[in-house]
């Protein structure tokens, strides 16, 4: 994904949608590079972009500290149940545009995020978001911060691309 090269398609595309989308991911990948993953493709989308993006993945788990199986050997005086699992951020990769936006690996997610509800109905779905709905277990929230979300939910994940707008 040589730059000089990549950029002006890059740019090409978010001019005609106005945001980066996984349709457009898979444009680029067509027309740039078919042998590449569509993995590689948006990363290399996500890299070179001049917007705060980050790719993300969610699935139901512990956060961390809260799974008993990672807890030790040592049996508990009065054994608690665990936690329910939470849908949560397992991967983030955010460009550096995007890094000041908070998302961080273990983040439970909303349920009024279109992440949630693409992964409840194993679906494709985007919209309008604010960071500032997103909260921290302290039940701290994020820095307010509109975004796009687009998000596809499959098998017990979501894959979701984030953008400031």
């Amino acid at each position: 994904f040589y730059s000089p090269l990549f950029a002006p398609l890059l740019r090409a595309e978010l001019d005609r949608q106005g945001h980066l989308t996984f349709a457009g991911v898979e444009r680029l990948r067509n027309e740039f590079c078919p042998a590449a993953s569509f993995q590689a493709t948006l990363n290399a989308c996500i890299a070179r972009g001049d917007f705060g993006a980050a790719y993300v993945e969610a699935e139901i788990v512990h956060k961390k500290g809260e799974d008993p199986a990672a807890s030790g050997r040592q049996a508990a005086l009065f054994p608690m149940p665990a936690p329910p699992k939470q849908l949560r951020l397992t991967t983030v990769v955010p460009n550096d545009l995007a890094r000041g936006m908070g998302l961080h690996v273990m983040l439970r997610v909303p349920p009024n995020s279109a992440i949630s509800e693409a992964f409840s109905q194993a679906t494709q779905k985007a919209g309008q978001e604010c960071l500032g709905h997103w909260c921290h277990s302290d039940g701290s929230t994020l820095h307010p911060c509109p975004v796009r979300v687009e998000a596809r939910g499959f098998e017990g994940h979501v894959f979701a691309l984030i953008q400031a707008t």
